[in-house]
């Protein structure tokens, strides 16, 4: 048996012992809990039924990205919308015009102005635009995203529990 394959069948070994796998598993509970817990804990994504004449609908939307439980405020015209999870959506009934949305990113604000019409609805997706390997950081942005491809991308995700219907939780923007 080569010695290479020798050392191989020694770790393999040692990490099988008791003791390893206390260990182990208890670090990846600790990191689990430190992760944080999502608060898209409502039902899937369904589409609103109904939006009332001089209503628009903005689906602000986190899909799973990075394998961490990221979280931001979302912002609309500098109000707070909602918080946002990964693995979440929010429904967002609103009046329409300029609505400008944000998030406090690092090291930067990221922000999207849309136009908003009466009886429309977009889709606003908040995603991943860079990445460091060797510190971990992650930074987020808000974009717009085409229907056909924001209900697919929607389709896993759940309500924020912090909403408790698609109806929408937080007041108009005027």
């Amino acid at each position: 048996m080569s010695l290479s394959r020798m050392k191989t069948i020694d770790l393999v070994q040692k990490v099988l012992r008791p003791e390893w796998l206390m260990n182990g598993c208890t670090l990846l509970c600790i990191g689990w809990l430190l992760g944080g817990c999502s608060q898209a804990t409502g039902p899937s994504f369904r589409q609103a039924e109904h939006l009332a004449p001089g209503q628009t609908m903005v689906y602000l939307y986190f899909p799973k990205q990075s394998g961490y439980s990221d979280s931001y405020t979302i912002l609309g015209n500098g109000a707070t919308v909602t918080r946002l999870d990964e693995g979440g959506y929010y429904p967002f009934r609103t009046v329409p015009g300029r609505i400008t949305f944000s998030l406090d990113g690092y090291p930067k604000k990221h922000t999207l102005t849309i136009a908003a019409q009466p009886g429309h609805t977009y889709f606003v997706k908040v995603a991943l635009t860079e990445r460091t390997l060797f510190i971990d950081s992650r930074i987020y942005g808000l974009f717009p995203v085409r229907d056909d491809l924001a209900y697919a991308e929607m389709s896993p995700l759940r309500l924020m529990a912090t909403c408790y219907t698609t109806e929408g939780c937080a007041p108009s923007l005027k």
